[in-house]
């Protein structure tokens, strides 16, 4: 797939963000797809969200990568076409909804952290982890196209769970967004008992 072919499939007409590019040309020249776990971009739907109007739903929520268990999407909030600074919501196939991120660079700091994304958070098990081939050329692309650090990893003393850095990045990106996402959904549906 072409970045334009990409890029008509997931954002349409909106502004291509500088950022998405790179990391399409990343994924598409340097890295394949294994430079963070069970993630890579791709123009999935959404499922496991019963919505009548998809059409106009769509005009506000742009998915642009899959997860292991679902996908996640920009959020086109007050029609808002920066998609640089537009936050980024997960959507599980099981219906689990959560915003996980402020903007994009955000999200890409925590891919670092190379878990698994499920059920609005990431995952991982030192006891049978196995770093993504490309990790370590995705830490250093990010550093150096945008000037970026990696997340911290988990605490030598836990075996399993998520980066407590991803965690007050997700809290960071609720406060700013959860209360008003949750009341534009109500246009399509709600969605309170599917928030995680």
């Amino acid at each position: 797939m072409t970045l334009e072919e990409f890029k008509e499939k997931t954002i349409g007409a909106l502004p291509m963000p500088e950022t998405l590019a790179k990391l399409f040309n990343f994924e598409e020249n340097e890295a394949g797809l294994y430079y963070s776990q069970k993630f890579e971009l791709s123009d999935e739907e959404i499922m496991g969200v019963d919505i009548d109007d998809e059409d106009e739903y769509n005009k506000y929520i742009k998915p642009f990568s899959y997860v292991d268990s679902g996908c996640c999407a920009f959020w086109l909030k007050d029609n808002n076409e920066d998609l640089e600074n537009a936050p980024i919501i997960y959507f599980s196939n099981e219906g689990v909804i959560r915003i996980m991120a402020k903007d994009l660079k955000t999200f890409l700091r925590m891919l670092t952290f190379d878990g698994e994304l499920d059920d609005g958070s990431f995952y991982k098990d030192k006891r049978d982890y196995e770093e993504s081939e490309f990790r370590q050329q995705y830490i250093a692309w990010l550093k150096r196209e945008f000037d970026l650090e990696p997340v911290l990893d988990l605490p030598e003393n836990e075996r399993y769970g998520d980066s407590p850095e991803n965690t007050m990045l997700i809290e960071e990106a609720e406060n700013l967004y959860k209360e008003d996402f949750l009341e534009w959904h109500k246009i399509f549906c709600d969605i309170e008992d599917q928030y995680l």
